[in-house]
């Protein structure tokens, strides 16, 4: 600002002085003169602001500067007041609320309570996984499950547990109507009064599956016939793959349905059916199921070609009823494996009629009462040979092992015992025919402690035979009959 100030001030005075100039002339001629007009002079340049910022002076820049310095900056002013707090706008309304995945299944026909939709959310198979991972958003999700094409909740087709009403019928009609399905039991009781069937026929075939807390058993008024241990016995609860009325049955075990299976649950006989037969089949499954108050708890019967039945049994608990006549398992079946089944409640344990069969971890136990006991057998072979039965116990039977005349079969690791010698009878760890011909490989044989030693036999009825006996486990001092000595071939003397 001072250097504008000095511009125009210069300015002005060479204004005043050109001024004064004149009027010194005039003065100084003394005398009058006529004074004439002068010319009009050029318009004089006005200073501007060039595009630089700074003063020029027509077309010459200055170099002096039109913007003035920076002022020093101000001392900040006080924070002003918070404004007052505008008022609460007006709540809004509740939305409705959606439905939930069990209303959506309802809508879509799901006849199920609360309970019985979540334990279908829970249970799973390969084309239902699949299903639920292709499924968007609730409603596609509940279409998928009711819609997925292997797996039937049977609760979605009028048949309720806990009802006291028979099922029988619903339940069969289910299972004609739903081949190579796998029907799916919730918890509860399920009652019926006669057998349910499967079709031993691939193409026909279903699979039942139980939950852990499911029982299908059988009514009072039973109407499929007493429970028998025959051959031809078909009072079962549960019959796997029954032959065709009239015609051969279906002998393709490479076709899709031939390993159809029962799995989980419970299948109680109410002390008057037996529990589960295998039919003329081959290839089904029997697993982690518990078999209760039967008069035969499984009956495996010959296969299809008239032999082999090639069953797959594992994880059983079978509990018979106590009868005269009481089975636990059964089989006059060739090639089938059986696997970890305690069997209790039964006057024999395991009845063989078959052939080539591996048994594995078997356990029976005799619980019955001690008028019971004459008779009595853990592990009984009638006919057939060429079994192995590994690592087999019998505990409390008359009867440890009853190894049939001339057969050939394997007991290998198996263990008799007996804990109670008041009984009154013999305990015999393995009875046989006059000709003995198997082989048993390291049994252990454990007497009770007040037995009447007389009676103890580690090998009764054996006269002739190449059968033989290797490493035996025995308390000499507790065996009263000496005739196994003669087909040891190893022998390590032990105690109990």
């Amino acid at each position: 600002m001072k250097t504008t100030a000095r511009i125009l001030a210069l300015i002005l005075s060479v204004i005043l002085m050109l001024s004064l100039v004149s009027c010194q002339v005039g003065g100084d001629a003394g005398v009058n003169v006529d004074v004439q007009d002068g010319a009009d002079g050029k318009d004089g340049i006005i200073p501007h602001i060039g595009e630089n910022g700074n003063w020029w002076i027509g077309d010459n820049d200055t170099g002096v500067s039109a913007i003035g310095a920076a002022g020093l900056n101000g001392v900040d002013g006080e924070p002003g007041k918070d404004g007052q707090n505008g008022k609460d706008g007006i709540d809004g309304e509740n939305g409705i609320d959606g439905e939930s995945a069990y209303d959506i299944a309802v809508s879509y026909g799901f006849t199920g309570n609360y309970e019985e939709w979540c334990q279908l959310m829970s249970c799973s198979s390969g084309d239902l996984t699949d299903a639920l991972k292709a499924s968007n958003g609730y409603e596609d999700m509940v279409k998928s499950i009711l819609g997925s094409s292997s797996y039937l909740i049977v609760t979605n087709y009028g048949i309720k547990p806990n009802t006291g009403e028979d099922l029988a019928t619903k339940i069969q009609n289910l299972i004609n109507s739903s081949p190579n399905k796998t029907l799916f039991f919730p918890d509860g009781e399920y009652i019926v009064s006669k057998p349910i069937q499967t079709s031993e026929n691939p193409s026909k075939s279903v699979s039942i599956k139980l939950s852990n807390y499911a029982v299908i058993k059988a009514s009072s008024n039973w109407t499929g016939g007493s429970g028998d241990s025959g051959d031809d016995s078909t009072n079962a609860v549960i019959m796997l793959g029954v032959p065709p009325t009239t015609g051969n049955p279906a002998n393709n075990i490479s076709a899709t349905g031939c390993n159809f299976y029962l799995e989980g649950g419970t299948i109680d006989g109410n002390g008057i059916a037996n529990g589960v037969t295998i039919e003329k089949s081959r290839e089904s499954r029997v697993a982690n199921v518990a078999i209760k108050n039967t008069v035969v708890g499984l009956y495996v019967k010959k296969g299809v070609n008239s032999v082999s039945s090639d069953a797959d049994i594992l994880n059983l608990s079978i509990v018979g009823n106590g009868a005269s006549n009481s089975i636990g398992l059964k089989c006059v079946g060739y090639d089938n494996t059986f696997d970890n089944i305690n069997i209790s409640g039964v006057k024999t344990g395991v009845l063989m009629d078959g052939g080539g069969n591996f048994l594995r971890s078997i356990y029976v136990h005799n619980t019955l009462a001690k008028s019971s006991y004459s008779g009595s057998a853990g592990i009984k072979e009638n006919n057939g040979s060429g079994n192995w039965y590994l690592y087999c116990t019998a505990e409390q039977f008359e009867s440890g092992f009853v190894v049939r005349n001339s057969s050939n079969s394997l007991y290998d690791g198996c263990t008799a015992i007996w804990t109670d010698g008041t009984y009154g009878t013999s305990e015999i760890a393995f009875k046989t025919g006059s000709s003995f011909k198997a082989t048993i490989k390291s049994p252990k044989v454990v007497f009770a402690s007040n037995s009447t030693v007389s009676k103890n036999y580690v090998l009764n009825g054996a006269t002739s035979g190449s059968g033989i006996i290797e490493y035996p486990i025995i308390d000499e001092a507790m065996c009263g009959n000496t005739t196994y000595k003669r087909y040891v071939v190893k022998y390590t003397v032990g105690g109990n």
